[in-house]
């Protein structure tokens, strides 16, 4: 599973650098619903091994495989709204860290050693 992962980051990788912006954003998006199918299944997997061990609080892990699944879906079914909701999510994310630097870059002072 984790090379299967690997591959598909590197893919997805290759592809924002070398493909048209258009082509991209369709490509992208159900590469995204594979890769988050992939680690869905790895993290129920991975879940149901530690259950196996009794190891407790496995519940979480499972919980996320399933979203990961649930989201892959979703992918998949809907492209262009996925598409249109993950650049609304990487700007809120973007904007949201910029002011976090902004506000933690004021309030640096000088350490006086």
């Amino acid at each position: 599973m984790l090379i299967i992962s690997g591959i598909l980051n590197v893919l997805i990788g290759i592809m924002l650098l070398v493909m048209p912006i258009q082509l991209t954003v369709q490509v992208v998006t159900f590469m995204l619903a594979f890769l988050l199918i992939f680690n869905g299944a790895e993290k129920l997997s991975f879940a149901s091994r530690l259950r196996y061990f009794r190891i407790p609080h496995a519940g979480t892990l499972t919980f996320s495989g399933i979203l990961n699944i649930i989201l892959a879906v979703v992918f998949l079914l809907l492209p262009f709204i996925s598409a249109l909701a993950l650049n609304y999510i990487l700007c809120a994310y973007l904007v949201l860290t910029g002011i976090a630097l902004l506000v933690e870059a004021a309030g640096m002072r000088k350490i006086d050693l």
